[in-house]
């Protein structure tokens, strides 16, 4: 059984450049606070890394789903994107 994978390149390159200098405006913006507060100043890319690999996967994995079977869970995912947005605590 073969996996082929068929990208957009004109997409997944300028999101994969903007996802590393994310990655790099993170350790600029934090070294110093996280290796104030952590003790490691990659503490925040780190967790910023794991994010965008996570994410990439996820893309990867969902580009070969036909989306026209989500057309089904949109009302479910609706509600529950309304759930998570009022579930989150004022930071204000």
């Amino acid at each position: 059984m073969s996996f082929k994978l068929k990208l957009n390149w004109g997409i997944v390159l300028p999101v994969a450049f903007l996802s590393l200098f994310g990655i790099v405006m993170v350790y600029s913006a934090s070294s110093y606070s996280a290796s104030l507060t952590y003790s490691d100043a990659f503490y925040f890319v780190k967790k910023q890394a794991l994010g965008v690999v996570l994410g990439g996967i996820a893309m990867l994995l969902l580009s070969k789903f036909d989306y026209k079977k989500l057309i089904k869970l949109r009302y479910i995912a609706l509600l529950l994107g309304f759930i998570l947005l009022l579930d989150r605590k004022s930071v204000v």
